[in-house]
C-alpha cells in the first residue's frame, strides 16, 4: 500500500489462530505459482501485482492498495529467477493446484489484528478463567496502545514530521543513490534542528 494508505491482513486460518495472508501476498503467490519465473522480469511481476491490486470493503467502506516501488528499480529488467530460483511450470507440478485469491475471505486492518484476535479467543472459550486471562491481555494491549500513541503525539510532533519529509523522499527515489541523499538530507535538517534548540548536534 501506499505510505498514506492502509494495509489489511485477510485469511483468517482458525488452526494456526492467525491471518495467513494480505492483498499484496495472494496476488504475489498466484503470480508466482503460475508465471514462467525464467522469463518474468520483475518489473513485469510488479505490473501484474499492481494490475490486480484489488479493493478491499469493510463495513460498506472502500478502501485500495497501489503496490509501490522504492529503491534501485533497474532490478526490475531481472528475471524473477534471479532471486526465487528456477522452478517447475505449474504443468509440471504433482497437484497440479494453483493457489486462487479473492474478497471473500475476512479482512482487518493491520493495526488492529492482534485485537482481532484477541477478541475471537475471547468469543470463543467457554472456560471463564481463561476468558478473563484473554480480557485482561486485551486491555493490556489497548492501554499500552493509548499511551505510546499519547507520548507520539505530546512529545514528538517533530519526529514524526520528519519521518513524513522522509517518507516524501523517499517516494522520489528512482536509483539506489538517492538513498543516500535522503538520508544526507534527513541527517541535517535534524542535526539543525537539536543544534538550534539544544545548543549541540547530535
Amino acid at each position: 500500500a501506499g505510505p498514506k494508505e492502509p494495509s489489511y491482513f485477510c485469511c483468517y486460518d482458525k488452526l494456526r489462530d492467525t491471518y495467513t495472508g494480505s492483498s499484496y501476498s495472494n496476488i504475489w503467490i498466484e503470480n508466482t505459482e503460475t508465471a514462467d519465473t525464467l522469463k518474468e522480469t520483475m518489473q513485469e511481476q510488479y505490473e501484474y501485482i499492481k494490475n490486480k491490486s484489488y479493493k478491499t470493503v469493510i463495513s460498506g467502506e472502500i478502501y485500495y492498495e497501489h503496490t509501490q516501488q522504492y529503491g534501485d528499480l533497474t532490478i526490475g529488467k531481472l528475471p524473477v529467477s534471479e532471486f526465487l530460483g528456477a522452478k517447475k511450470s505449474i504443468n509440471q507440478m504433482n497437484d497440479g493446484k494453483i493457489a486462487t485469491f479473492d474478497n471473500s475471505c475476512e479482512v482487518v486492518s493491520k493495526r488492529e489484528a492482534a485485537v482481532h484476535l484477541l477478541q475471537k479467543k475471547i468469543d470463543r472459550t467457554s472456560d471463564n478463567n481463561e476468558k478473563l486471562g484473554y480480557v485482561n491481555e486485551l486491555s493490556r494491549l489497548l492501554s499500552g496502545r493509548q499511551s505510546v500513541d499519547k507520548h507520539m503525539s505530546d512529545y514528538n510532533p517533530y519526529v514524526l514530521g520528519k519521518l513524513q519529509t522522509f517518507v516524501n523522499i523517499c517516494e522520489t527515489m528512482r536509483e539506489s543513490s538517492d538513498a543516500d541523499i535522503a538520508v544526507n538530507q534527513l541527517i541535517q535538517h535534524c542535526s539543525q534542528y537539536t543544534s538550534n534548540q539544544f545548543g549541540y548536534v547530535l
